[in-house]
């Protein structure tokens, strides 16, 4: 069984310590692989858990990389998945109307290609869009559904993005790190974090710096805490996004 499907399991289960910890293992390996259809399941198991999580800046990072992988793949099933995971981020975050579109538009892909929503999809959508119909009224949400329904994929996968990126405020990261994050880290940090976002495991970097894991360890943990974030994935999306990776 791959490490994707066993973090799948047991994200299923409820067991998010290990369901993290296998899935950020397999996002490491197929950047490392170069397997860009796996990694964005990957990805996109791993925006769904931060997002039951509630870690929702580290949802946003995964679930935009993996819908972008999905359409330069052409993968129509995934990108109707990853419609549906931003759609409950976004219900998360309190956008009904964008998440309901976005559902809508999901199920208008699947529905053109013949796919059928998996079991676990289906418990998901049905765990935010049923209390969101009642609170959002029954005719709201029926107007909403029928627009995502109506957008062409392009234009759904356009929303999605938009909901993925950024806000200006309202992340789980620290406001007092806001404009500081360049400077925060030392150099030996700002290397860590280079080779993370490179998807190289705890042993690698050690071997790479001459270090020890311990002192890897370390520095991730130092790392998370000036930066405000969660998981090794978010500084990885960091490094890449501050030039690190060049």
């Amino acid at each position: 069984m791959s490490l994707n499907v066993l973090g799948n399991v047991l994200l299923r289960q409820g067991d998010f310590i290990a369901a993290r910890r296998l899935l950020e293992e397999d996002v490491a390996l197929q950047r490392q692989i170069g397997d860009r259809f796996l990694l964005a399941y990957s990805l996109a198991a791993l925006g769904q858990l931060a997002t039951a999580e509630r870690h929702y800046t580290e949802a946003r990072a995964a679930l935009r990389e993996s819908l972008r992988l999905r359409q330069d793949t052409g993968d129509r099933t995934g990108i109707a998945e990853s419609l549906d995971s931003i759609a409950a981020l976004a219900a998360a975050e309190s956008h009904p109307e964008r998440a309901i579109q976005l559902a809508g538009a999901a199920a208008s892909i699947r529905e053109g290609i013949g796919a059928r929503l998996a079991p676990m999809g289906r418990t998901i959508l049905a765990r935010w869009l049923v209390p969101l119909r009642e609170d959002h009224g029954e005719e709201a949400t029926n107007v909403a559904w029928e627009a995502g329904r109506a957008m062409s994929v392009d234009r759904a996968v356009q929303l999605a993005l938009a909901a993925t990126e950024a806000p200006a405020t309202g992340s789980n990261r620290p406001p007092s790190h806001a404009g500081q994050q360049g400077t925060l880290l030392s150099l030996r940090e700002q290397e860590v974090a280079a080779l993370l976002g490179h998807g190289l495991t705890n042993r690698q970097i050690a071997v790479r710096l001459v270090i020890t894991e311990r002192t890897v360890g370390a520095h991730i943990g130092h790392i998370l805490d000036k930066l405000g974030f969660n998981s090794r994935h978010q500084v990885g999306a960091w490094a890449s996004d501050h030039g690190l990776l060049d």
